[in-house]
């Protein structure tokens, strides 16, 4: 399967008229600042063909919106978890409001299914995950139950994604190796903990008012900064409302892949647009969890048909519809998918 069979651009009309749309010079910014996200405006624009001037003036556009937007966090975190829980019908709006609240909680997803919230938790180890679930979010008011599975390696994530508007020349650019970064499990420096701290809620934020908060000389800051990214250390990322970039549709697949097959289905299937997601799990009866960002639900049924072509013997065993994506990497989203607030991340 090419990289744009799932995404083709014909089809990105979200849903309410009333609501912005991206332009294509929108989709190519976003795309741009995926692959090089502290790069100048000046190599921006030069990529993009239009002066940095320009790019910078739309990037503030978009952002004030909160339509697009940067981002930046450490992987140091021992494990990974995903914790779903099923609610009162009654409750479920008060603890979707209570669980975006929580800083080691950085994404929340409201689904169809037997389980009505998806969250995704930063934790320490095995211990503080317990400690976190059966303490606190199992006793929210409403929950009445409560799965739990952890997460064994990362194939792909949302820093991996592109939206693929740009031409190969674009994207070479930029810079674009179309490589995963490695993710150690390492906790890295104190300096480099008040480093991420400082960007996490804009990775372009000038190396100025980075010294300004960390303390750290501007010298410092230029080499870690390339240090930590090349390493795989520190993680940044464009994000934007997929609503209004013309992916509208998020479907959550629970699978069971045998387990020789399971390197081989990571390396396959993340090179498929409509991937956003790939990491092995551990917990219940399936061993690995995919995220499909989709321009309309039929897709989802060609998106299955090529997964049974592929690897026959993998089974889905659950999918599930997101109703409303709640917060993303610690930003806190509206109905649209627009970032309206910001809650830093910790580890549990």
């Amino acid at each position: 399967m090419e990289r744009d069979h799932m995404g083709a651009r014909e089809s990105r009309v979200p849903g309410s008229r009333s609501e912005p749309v991206f332009t294509e010079d929108d989709l190519n910014l976003v795309n741009a600042l995926q692959i090089a996200p502290r790069a100048s405006w000046a190599r921006v624009g030069a990529a993009l063909g239009m002066d940095a001037a320009t790019a910078a003036r739309r990037w503030r556009r978009l952002t004030a919106e909160g339509l697009a937007w940067t981002t930046a966090y450490a992987p140091e975190y021992s494990l990974f978890a995903i914790v779903q829980l099923k609610c009162r019908p009654d409750r479920i709006r008060q603890v979707s409001e209570a669980v975006c609240t929580y800083p080691s909680i950085y994404s929340v997803e409201r689904t169809t299914g037997h389980f009505q919230l998806e969250l995704w938790v930063a934790a320490g180890d095995l211990g503080a995950l317990d400690d976190f679930v059966t303490s606190s979010i199992g006793t929210l008011p409403g929950v009445v139950e409560v799965r739990t599975s952890v997460g064994v390696n990362v194939y792909a994530d949302g820093s991996d994604w592109r939206a693929g508007s740009l031409d190969k020349y674009e994207r070479a650019a930029l810079g674009d190796a179309d490589q995963p970064a490695v993710r150690p499990r390492d906790s890295g420096r104190l300096s480099d903990r008040r480093l991420v701290a400082a960007l996490g809620a804009d990775a372009r934020r000038s190396v100025v008012d980075l010294a300004r908060d960390t303390g750290m000389s501007a010298t410092s800051i230029r080499r870690r900064l390339t240090e930590m990214t090349r390493a795989g250390r520190l993680i940044l990322r464009a994000e934007m409302s997929r609503q209004a970039a013309g992916w509208p549709i998020l479907v959550t697949y629970r699978l069971r892949v045998p387990p020789a097959d399971l390197d081989r289905f990571g390396a396959t299937t993340t090179k498929w647009s409509a991937v956003r997601v790939c990491v092995p799990m551990l917990g219940g009866e399936t061993n690995l969890l995919m995220v499909a960002w989709l321009p309309t639900i039929d897709r989802s049924l060609r998106l299955e048909s090529e997964i049974a072509r592929s690897f026959p013997q993998a089974e889905i065993r659950e999918r599930d519809l997101t109703a409303a994506t709640l917060k993303r990497m610690g930003r806190v989203l509206d109905g649209y998918g627009r970032a309206t607030g910001f809650v830093p991340i910790t580890v549990e």
